[in-house]
């Protein structure tokens, strides 16, 4: 058992924990905790290893939850930005407005906030495991045969995606309550009898997502086939829906959305009249992957184009419809939805409505967010208001 007292004891040293340590003031005794080898794992993951760190267009729609609301305009992307380049980091914004380290390596995102932490003489402790957390006058984290106490503690242990913990459950014992977790931003299982031949296809598309029968969502950008579906940007955000509530779901793909119904019919229409274009092979040749053409095809229940059946290969075109079976596992999901439900959070502080000096921020809550940058905004947002609430607390 350790005999120091810590000011804060922050369980989990993913994004939301470092950025929290980092802005607590430096008087403070500060003990991160950390069950993987090493802190930061999923910074390093994120944005496929390059750290997209946020967006010039968060918006609270982009969220699940209308929680983020106070904490997002409180703490915005400038303030992110401005709070890095104190720490000495350069960053950029691509052509799509998600904002990255200039050097394109999350390693350097996660470098300045070791640093940060280093200089303020944050204690880093990792491989350890919190089996329980008690309050007694002092907050108690149970670590097997350790034990740690502090004033203060924050759970920012992030959620299951990549296979990490179901902490959220560490505050049921204070009466805090968990939406059950589910994979978010991940790939989806679908019919592969639909999409044959074309693992590994990539194609601009409009996926709308069906829920029912009825659409609820589209989304434009790259989708990405697999032999068991569909991934890519677009799918990942229609897969946040697909998280939140159980129902009958397909994806419509449209493969030319840059173009109207009249426009397309046209199109086709010239194809086959000026060009002599029928079969699947020659149709669509210097328009789509060859396998894409052929699903087309398939989904239209035509062999060769003719002018009755023009009409067909339009709908089949530009509504692609795929019976989505499932989400992926939490291996593939890069967050979750789910976690500590909101209700019970001050949303101005992170702090506990049922236990003074309790916090959680960033993923352990009930928050998910569109791919993007939205949700490691979320990350540092959350984590900014807790600090500045336990600053104030523990002056």
């Amino acid at each position: 058992m350790s005999n120091t007292i810590y000011d804060v004891i922050v369980v989990g040293g993913g994004a939301s924990g470092l950025f929290l340590a980092a802005r607590l003031d430096e008087k403070l005794k500060v003990l991160v905790l950390e069950s993987g080898e090493k802190v930061g794992k999923k910074i390093l993951a994120s944005g496929n290893g390059k750290c997209n760190l946020s967006n010039v267009a968060i918006d609270v729609s982009e969220y699940n939850n209308l929680f983020v609301k106070n904490a997002l305009e409180s703490f915005e992307t400038r303030d992110t930005l401005s709070f890095f380049s104190s720490l000495g980091l350069k960053a950029k914004v691509d052509e799509a407005g998600r904002i990255y380290p200039y050097s394109e390596t999350a390693s350097s995102v996660l470098d300045v906030l070791r640093k940060k932490l280093e200089n303020n003489k944050v204690t880093t402790i990792t491989g350890v495991k919190v089996d329980k957390i008690e309050h007694k006058d002092l907050f108690i984290a149970k670590c097997g045969n350790e034990v740690f106490k502090a004033k203060t503690l924050v759970l920012a242990t992030g959620s299951k995606a990549g296979f990490g913990l179901n902490s959220q459950e560490l505050l049921v014992s204070f009466g805090h309550s968990v939406r059950p977790l589910t994979p978010s931003l991940v790939p989806l299982k679908c019919d592969a009898s639909k999409i044959r031949g074309l693992g590994g296809v990539r194609a601009k598309c409009r996926a709308t997502l069906y829920k029912d029968g009825a659409p609820v969502q589209s989304e434009n950008g790259e989708v990405l086939f697999k032999d068991f579906g569909l991934s890519g940007i677009a799918i990942f955000n229609l897969s946040a829906s697909v998280a939140r509530v159980s129902g009958d779901y397909e994806i419509g793909l449209n493969f030319l959305p840059d173009m109207d119904v009249s426009d397309v019919a046209e199109y086709f229409v010239d194809r086959y009249e000026k060009l002599g274009l029928k079969t699947a092979e020659e149709f669509f040749v210097g328009v789509f992957h060859k396998n894409v053409a052929k699903n087309i095809f398939a989904a239209a229940g035509i062999e060769e184009v003719s002018e009755k059946n023009i009409a067909k290969l339009v709908r089949a075109a530009i509504d692609f419809r795929v019976k989505v079976i499932a989400p992926c596992d939490f291996s593939l999901a890069q967050v979750s939805s789910g976690g500590l439900k909101t209700a019970d959070f001050d949303e101005k502080t992170m702090e506990s409505k049922l236990q003074k000096g309790l916090y959680a921020v960033g993923e352990a809550l009930d928050v998910d967010g569109v791919c993007g940058g939205f949700n490691l905004q979320w990350a540092w947002s959350s984590a900014a208001a807790a600090a500045k609430s336990i600053n104030e607390n523990l002056k």
